[in-house]
């Protein structure tokens, strides 16, 4: 019998060495978000796990006892989903391996090259440790509900995407990814009667490729769902292809629910040129 696939999304982790970083991170992502990703790490050349990599994850509750140092020659023929080059930009080349879904970069302190005492070192492991567990939990989590100190990190991430920004609604209408206080992904929908706008969908460059904007609008229908919603609606002028592989279908503005209609987006925000899209949710 034959052996299903994994359904996880398969993400590995790439850095020089695949002794620190690309180790805890790994590490982290499988501890974390296991149910959801299938973690691996490579480098262009195995030097081992670090003995510090591995006190720093332990010191987290992971055990990583089945982590081993490999090179992306060790990989063989396998492919990935995600592919996150984690290098230091200034001070490395991140090697390249093509992804089948998306290739992502983003930059971290090699802990390793700090010099000092022992303990000048392990505490350079775990401030490395944990930012890389607050971008994963921001790039690969769960989508939270926005808190009034989360708005501007909203507005900056929509007027870095020429999204609408003068007419935001309330804190509370919002859900983010956010590591720490940094916002890498939101979006929010607007009540009217028993339907909802869905707009202000965004996800910063860092955590593009991570399915992050598919969570934040899975998560978006399940609350709009449980507040007795019973369909979406949106504006969009660059992204109707990934909204009606979700199940989105083009609609004249005209048959949009009237209260959706008296929108601001609909009265003018959003630009004539956008297309309409719907969706019914699941009674």
């Amino acid at each position: 019998m034959t052996a299903a696939a994994d359904p996880r999304t398969s993400v590995l982790f790439v850095c020089t060495h695949n002794s620190a970083r690309s180790q805890l991170a790994e590490g982290l992502l499988r501890a974390r978000h296991g149910d959801r990703y299938e973690a691996f790490s490579a480098g262009t050349v195995a030097r081992g796990v670090h003995p510090l990599a591995v006190e720093a994850l332990r010191d987290a509750g992971i055990d990583p006892s089945a982590q081993s140092s490999k090179t992306i020659d060790d990989l063989g023929d396998q492919d990935f989903d995600i592919v996150v080059t984690v290098c230091d930009n200034a001070l490395e080349a991140c090697p390249y391996l093509p992804a089948r879904v998306r290739n992502v970069h983003h930059s971290f302190r090699d802990p390793s090259a700090v010099e000092g005492t022992e303990n000048d070192r392990r505490a350079a492991f775990a401030t490395v440790r944990d930012e890389i567990a607050a971008w994963i939990d921001g790039a690969f989590g769960t989508p939270e509900p926005a808190t009034e100190a989360d708005l501007p990190g909203i507005r900056a991430l929509l007027e870095a995407a020429a999204l609408p920004v003068g007419d935001l609604p309330e804190a509370d209408r919002f859900l983010v990814v956010r590591p720490g206080n940094v916002v890498l992904g939101s979006v929010a929908v607007e009540p009217y009667g028993d339907a909802g706008l869905l707009r202000s969908l965004a996800v910063a460059p860092e955590a593009r490729g991570t399915g992050a904007g598919s969570r934040l609008v899975e998560a978006a229908e399940a609350r709009a769902h449980a507040d007795g919603l019973r369909s979406l609606v949106l504006l969009t002028t660059t992204a109707a292809p990934f909204f009606e592989a979700r199940g989105y279908a083009p609609m004249d503005r005209a048959e949009a629910p009237a209260g959706v209609r008296q929108s601001s987006e609909f009265q003018g925000t959003c630009c004539a040129s956008a297309v309409c899209l719907g969706k019914a949710l699941s009674p």
